[in-house]
């Protein structure tokens, strides 16, 4: 699993730095350090727009997995 991580880790950061940030979010951001930490988070609707857009939601994980590896 890592040998496969690690060769298209340039996608992974492509994905996810598409994903991450694009959804609506009603927190003020008051300084740099909060904006910066809000983009580089992502949340768990952004997380099944990417599986769905991907084909991947439905067919290899279900929403109580996504939920449940997003508690950990």
């Amino acid at each position: 699993m890592n040998l496969i991580m690690k060769k298209y880790v340039k996608l992974w950061k492509n994905l996810y730095y598409k994903y991450s940030n694009s959804g609506f979010s009603s927190k003020p951001v008051s300084n740099f350090d909060q904006m910066n930490e809000k983009n580089q988070t992502i949340n768990l609707a952004e997380m099944t727009k990417l599986l769905k857009d991907n084909n991947a939601f439905p067919n290899l994980i279900n929403k109580e997995e996504l939920q449940t590896l997003f508690r950990l």
